[in-house]
């Protein structure tokens, strides 16, 4: 019996040995606090080939639209070094933005890998609720959406627009580059609809951004 699980014990062994994955990474995990006025962010993930045969990099999937990637080569030999860029545009996300990137490999010991991508966006307004709606047949009362400057400079809204002409989008100075009110109404309520209502700042200077808030009728 002894003899059994000492043969046992040297199996596994040999077999975790044996099922590690060729591509060895320095970080699968990246993370990135933006600047207030940065549109894109780059990361790199660096990979060598440890194993003792060829290992070829096949599709790079980006779980965001957002993240895009750069690979200069597909095939790395034993000993071989390479890096995969990762570039994420902020345009008008804020917050802390959690992606993921699946590279899919030829090697049979792991031939998918998870990389992640974590990037904190400071918030430049604060707007409530991102999301106004109503009932169908019941009352069509306009809805308010509070939006507060919280950059430590002004930042003016230059114009807000509905992609609807049945729900309207109004704009109302409280403080000027520093508080607003967006009022939003239907036209009716008889049936369905929807729009996105944008607002339209003039910060950063270069790109300003653009925020969406969202209406329904449901």
């Amino acid at each position: 019996m002894k003899l059994f699980w000492t043969t046992l014990a040297v199996f596994v062994l040999a077999y975790t040995a044996t099922s590690q994955a060729q591509l060895v990474w320095e970080q699968k995990h990246l993370s990135f606090k933006a600047k207030v006025d940065e549109p894109t962010l780059a990361g790199v993930y660096r990979f060598t080939n440890r194993g003792d045969y060829p290992v070829t990099i096949g599709e790079i999937k980006s779980s965001c639209g957002c993240t895009t990637t750069e690979l200069s080569k597909r095939d790395y030999a034993p000993g071989e070094t390479g890096e995969i860029k990762a570039v994420f545009t902020v345009g008008n996300l804020s917050g802390l933005q959690r992606k993921e990137i699946t590279v899919h490999t030829d090697d049979p010991r792991a031939g998918k890998v998870n990389l992640k991508l974590e990037v904190d966006i400071p918030g430049l307004l604060q707007i409530t609720p991102r999301f106004v709606f109503w009932k169908t047949g019941k009352s069509s009362r306009e809805r308010k959406v509070m939006i507060d400057v919280t950059h430590d400079q002004p930042i003016h809204i230059t114009e807000v627009t509905s992609t609807s002409s049945r729900i309207t989008a109004e704009l109302k100075t409280i403080e000027a580059g520093k508080k607003y009110e967006v009022w939003v109404k239907p036209e009716n309520v008889d049936s369905l609809g929807k729009a996105t209502i944008s607002i339209k700042t003039d910060y950063p200077e270069d790109v300003p951004k653009t925020y969406k808030v969202y209406a329904a009728i449901k």
